[in-house]
Parts: structure tokens; sequence; C-alpha cells
């Protein structure tokens, strides 16, 4: 039927089980640039081979309840949405490829391929989805813009990929809880941004980032996020990474635990748990909360600018290096060698050591077959005990922790 309302044309679906053989999909639309919704009622099924359990061609989709569908396709995706193009006026205009998932008590998509597979933007608000597929060589859900999740409980599991919102796409995660299992980045925004407001996320992935962005990340709200990854659990590529009042547990099993290609900074009352240790290629700053960071084998918390702690407690501890420290280069030659980590004036160093730097030395900044830089490093030093006034690199502190002036120093491990 048409919906005037809505400009929908709606397939209802009332406790019903569709199969469909060969190549043929579930359900198929083959108009353009129109607007269709399946509407839930009781329990529905779909189950499909080569072709998606439902299939609309170059136009928009909505999946709306109450009820719920459970689509299985054994040999393709769940569902499949393309992108319809056109002109007008002789300009090149794109249609369609959206889907919006709204109201669902239960969607449940297993495909081989993927569970979904869209050119335009997703969006999924008070529903419960379950995703998962086998195909080693794609992600569970994939999208060419957008997606956007609202108050809902979404599970994506696969073998590459989990969420993954390619091109331009940000993800946005509000009131809900996310949990996605993959090979590759769990939750990977391919050029967009990541944020996560009021929400839970559990990302693991057992290749590469739990949480992945190549924009910055923002995690807010009284999140609580845990991120799993061989490569560092938290990632952004070019951007920063800004956390305020929110719980994060990030660890990697071969790499720095959070890792932000811009800054990186910690507000509120958040508590941040680092394995592996944090990188930031500008600057780490803490303007209250806790940030624990570890690291067995290189420097638990680095940057390429600054390090600036200005409340909360800071805990860092390395089985190898420097507890804490950055690596800055000279970029104009008047430039002089300087402290680049600052304590404000609420906090206290507390472990006997203190902050030291270094002259500018001919450093190798990537690898031995570039011109070599002129870098500095600064550190938290430790006293040498039989000479308290030696206070060489190689005596790195290797466990330092700073709080705020006046705290229950008792706790401190």
């Amino acid at each position: 039927r048409y919906d005037e309302t809505t400009a929908h044309w709606v397939i209802a679906l009332n406790n019903a089980a569709i199969t469909a053989t060969g190549s043929s999909p579930g359900i198929y639309c083959g108009s353009s640039n129109l607007h269709y919704e399946v509407a839930l009622t009781g329990e529905n099924t779909i189950s499909s081979v080569s072709r998606p359990g439902i299939d609309i061609s170059s136009s928009d989709l909505t999946i709306s309840g109450p009820g719920s569908l459970t689509a299985t396709s054994t040999d393709g995706n769940c569902i499949g949405v393309s992108d319809g193009t056109s002109y007008v006026d002789g300009n090149r205009v794109s249609y369609g490829g959206n889907v919006i998932i709204d109201g669902v008590s239960e969607l449940t998509l297993n495909g081989t391929n993927l569970a979904i597979n869209i050119t335009g933007a997703l969006e999924i608000k008070n529903s419960t989805v379950t995703a998962s597929n086998t195909e080693a060589s794609n992600p569970v859900i994939k999208t060419y813009r957008d997606i956007a999740i609202s108050n809902s409980i979404v599970s994506a599991k696969g073998t590459s990929e989990g969420v993954n919102a390619k091109n331009e796409g940000d993800i946005t995660i509000t009131n809900s809880g996310v949990t996605a299992e993959s090979t590759w980045p769990a939750i990977y925004a391919g050029g967009g941004d990541i944020s996560i407001a009021d929400s839970s996320v559990m990302a693991t992935s057992t290749a590469s980032n739990g949480l992945y962005a190549e924009g910055g990340m923002e995690i807010t709200g009284h999140s609580d996020v845990t991120s799993t990854g061989y490569y560092p659990a938290l990632y952004t590529r070019d951007n920063s990474i800004d956390i305020e009042d929110s719980k994060v547990s990030a660890a990697s099993t071969s790499d720095y635990g959070i890792y932000a290609g811009w800054n990186l900074t910690v507000r509120g009352t958040s508590e941040v748990t680092a394995d592996g240790g944090i990188f930031a290629v500008e600057t780490f700053a803490v303007e209250d909360g806790k940030v624990s960071a570890t690291s067995e084998d290189g420097i638990a918390i680095m940057t390429m600018v600054g390090i600036e702690i200005n409340g909360g407690e800071v805990y860092a501890r390395s089985g190898a290096d420097a507890a804490v420290a950055v690596w800055y280069e000279q970029l104009r030659t008047t430039d002089e060698a300087a402290a680049r980590i600052t304590l404000g004036e609420n906090c206290d160093e507390i472990s006997g050591g203190q902050i030291a730097f270094t002259e500018w030395e001919e450093e190798y900044l990537y690898g031995e077959e570039e011109d070599p830089s002129m870098m500095s490093w600064t550190s938290f030093i430790a006293a040498n005990e039989e000479n308290p006034l030696d206070y060489s690199l190689s005596n790195a502190l290797s466990e330092v922790t700073i709080k705020i002036k006046g705290a229950d120093y008792s706790k401190v491990n």
C-alpha cells in the first residue's frame, strides 16, 4: 500500500515466512527513486540463497516494528540497497541507498557475505539488531555514508570488519549498547568521526583496531567503552581523541592501547586505562579524572609535542623505558630545548624523581633512510641512589604517579 503521510510504499509482514530459491531475493523492490517500508507485526522470517533477503534497487528502505524479523542468506547479503543515479537539468543526481531501522523488537541478520550492504546511510533507532556474517573478506555492516545508532542494542560479529562506514561516513552512538567483534577493525569510520555518548560499547579485534576513525573520536556522557585490538585499541589517524566523564578501557596485544593522531584530552570524571601505553602525535592533556597507562616494552605515555597535567590522577609504568616522555622536534634553529612536561599548580609528582630534558641531538625521526632531525627528549628521571645528581636518560624512571595535592597517597601502587 502507499502511505500518503510518509510517502512510503509499505510491504506489511504479519507472521510471514518467505523462502526464496535460486537467484531470487526474498523481497525485491525494483522501482528506483522511491522509499519502501517493510512493516513488521508478529514474528517474521526471510531466507534466501545468492540474493539479498531484502533487495531494494536504487531506493530507500525503512524497516519498522513492532514485530520481529529473522533474515538469512546462505550465499549472499541479508539487506542490500544500491544507489541510483539520474540526471536533473543535465546534472548527475544520486538517490537512495539509505536504510532506517525503527522500533523493531528484534532484527536478526545472518548473512554469508554481509548482513547489511548499502551505498547510503544507516540509522538504527529504538531497536534491537543482531547481525553476523561468515565471509572472511567482508564487513558485517557496510555503508558509504553515516551510521547513527540511538536508543538501541546492536551486536555485529564477523570475521572481517564489524561496523564499517566508508568514504566520509561518521559513526554516532547515543544512549545505546553496541558490541562488535571482528578480525579487522571492529568499529571503523573510514573517512569520518566516531562519537559515543551515554552508551556502552565493546569493540574487539583480533588482528587490527577495536575503534578506528580517520577523523576524530569523542567519548562523553558517562559512556563505558571497552576496546581490544592487535593494533591500538583506540586509534585516530589524523585527528584528536576527547574523553569526558566516561570510562574507557583500551588494550593492545602488540601496540599502544590508545593512539591519537593529534591531541588526546581527558576531562571530568573519566577513568581511562591503556594497556600498551598512550601515544599522542601532538599533546596529551589531563584536566581531571584518572589515567593509568602501562607498557612492558616501551614508553607508557609519549607524545611528540607536550604533556600537560592540570588535575586528576595519572599513573604510568614501563617495563623497559621512561614511564612518561616527550620527543620533540626542533622546528626553528632559534628554538631552545626546554621541558615539555607541565604539571599544573594543583598537581604534585610524588615518586621521588624530577622532570628533565636533553639539549638538541641529531636523531632519525622516521628511520635511518631519512634525513636526521634535531630532537629533544623530556622525561621523568629517577635520582640514582648512589649519585643523586646523576639524571642521565639511562636512569629513566620506570614508574611514576602524579596526583592532586592532598590526595590519599596510600592508594598509590
